[in-house]
């Protein structure tokens, strides 16, 4: 008996590690063969955590469900993505915002930041438009980006794209800014690359992810067993995590990339982690605003509502949110924001009203949480429409 249990055990550990070594193989192939293809496209900046590198080139894939096209994407010579800033344009406009600005998954002409340009100019006055997104950056980091920049960009309007979903607890993640007798106030924390930070893992599961096998045993698990209550229930750790290590005044803990949905304000704008976010935003954006004033500049917010709040195209949506909480609405991350600019009298656009009444799930990819060519149009001429009633370009 003895003798067959050691056979099996033996044959079991065998058996495993020959399918560790195996998946090492592929691995180390396809990493081969990805990295002479590609290279990132972002680079750690000091300041800001993070920017597009100058003239690179890289491509984005579509999953099947949106097509399966190859975008190619570039940047020019001063890292933002798009053509060559002109000499001497009759107008400037610089939008600041995050990977639904970049849109790398758009082809150039298709961007929000292009459409809009095509809009507005016309053959007797030629506007441009500066693509100043950013995969993953906050308001925090336009700011940032803002006062840097002005002095080259010296643009006649500056619009802050502000993402109803995760933008406002990316303030709270980076670190960057904290509150202190109601004046914001950079923090003194060192900007750290990625590649040192830590994340929100146990020690069990980092050392289990050493282990390829149990690694993609993990993944075919989570993939047919993550139901919706255990992603919003994840959701709201990690958003009370963020809360707390603002409260214990520590540095920042969760990678630049890592953005995630702000369910504490979606469920409950008047929970304290929500109170926090909402005034963090309005110090920033009131911040900007008086940055533009003071240099004659106009200063715009354009509201982007979340695939979540409107749509049933992710692997959860608000009918899983409203089983969740009666305070929940679909609007209240895109309010939060209107209210704040509303407070503080900056000009905004809110994006919800329209995306919500044009058959929303066709503005949005399925299974991505990005706007597609047919939101960014929507958005790009709610924003033409609002800008020549306020007269900016004359």
């Amino acid at each position: 008996m003895r003798k067959k249990i050691l056979l099996v055990v033996t044959i079991f550990f065998l058996g495993f590690f020959a399918i560790e070594a195996l998946l090492r193989i592929v691995k180390t192939q396809l990493s081969t063969k990805t990295a002479q293809k590609t290279s990132s496209a972002f680079v750690f900046h000091p300041h800001y955590i993070i920017t597009l590198k100058k003239n690179h080139q890289k491509e984005f894939v579509h999953n099947n469900i949106n097509g399966g096209k190859v975008i190619t994407w570039k940047t020019n010579a001063h890292g933002f993505r798009g053509k060559e800033l002109q000499k001497n344009p009759y107008r400037r406009i610089v939008v600041y915002g995050d990977s639904n600005i970049q849109a790398r998954f758009s082809s150039l002409k298709d961007t929000f930041t292009q459409q809009l340009q095509t809009l507005l100019s016309n053959n007797q006055q030629q506007i441009e438009i500066i693509n100043a997104g950013i995969v993953g950056a906050g308001p925090d980091q336009y700011l940032l980006r803002l006062q840097e920049q002005y002095q080259l960009l010296q643009q006649h309007l500056t619009i802050f794209a502000v993402f109803a979903d995760n933008d406002l607890g990316d303030i709270l993640r980076n670190r960057l800014f904290f509150i202190e007798k109601d004046t914001l106030k950079k923090t003194s924390f060192p900007v750290i690359s990625d590649e040192k930070l830590t994340t929100y893992r146990s020690i069990i599961q980092r050392s289990q992810s050493n282990f390829l096998t149990i690694r993609t045993i993990d993944k075919i698990i989570k993939k047919y067993s993550d139901s919706s209550q255990k992603i919003i229930q994840t959701l709201q750790v990690y958003c009370k995590q963020d809360y707390e290590l603002y409260l214990q005044k520590k540095p920042r803990k969760v990678l630049h990339i890592n953005d995630y949905y702000d369910i504490d304000i979606a469920l409950n704008p008047k929970q304290a982690s929500a109170i926090l976010k909402i005034k963090l935003l309005e110090k920033i954006l009131y911040r900007a605003q008086n940055f533009c004033h003071n240099r004659n500049s106009k200063f715009l917010v354009i509201i982007l509502p979340s695939v979540i709040d409107l749509t049933k195209n992710g692997r959860w949506s608000y009918a899983d949110l409203k089983k969740v909480s009666p305070t929940y609405k679909s609007n209240n991350i895109s309010q939060a924001i209107e209210n704040v600019c509303k407070n503080i009298k900056i000009p905004y656009i809110n994006f919800f009203k329209a995306m919500s009444k044009n058959n929303p799930s066709t503005l949005f990819f399925i299974r991505d949480g990005h706007w597609n060519n047919a939101g960014q149009k929507l958005a790009a001429e709610q924003t033409k429409s609002y800008i020549n009633k306020k007269n900016w370009l004359k």
